[in-house]
């Protein structure tokens, strides 16, 4: 069997999704600075490593509950 070791080093300031497909199942993994996941592997699975910046989901909420707090003023 062979393994693969993925890690997200601190102080990275990136978050990394790691998609794991088995055809109709997908697994899916968020890796955030100092994290780290050993997936197995095989010829079956397909694997899919991506880095997204920390902040934008954040920054994202945001917006979303700015026009809720205007409407309750």
């Amino acid at each position: 069997m062979t393994i693969v070791f993925i890690e997200n080093i601190l102080g990275s300031g990136q978050l990394i999704e790691v998609l794991e497909d088995f055809g109709d199942h997908v697994v899916q993994h968020r890796l955030r600075p100092g994290d780290n996941a050993r997936i197995a592997v095989s010829r079956f699975k397909s694997i899919v490593v991506t880095e997204a910046q920390i902040a934008a989901p954040v920054r994202a909420l945001q917006q979303q509950r700015r026009p809720a707090a205007a409407a309750r003023a």
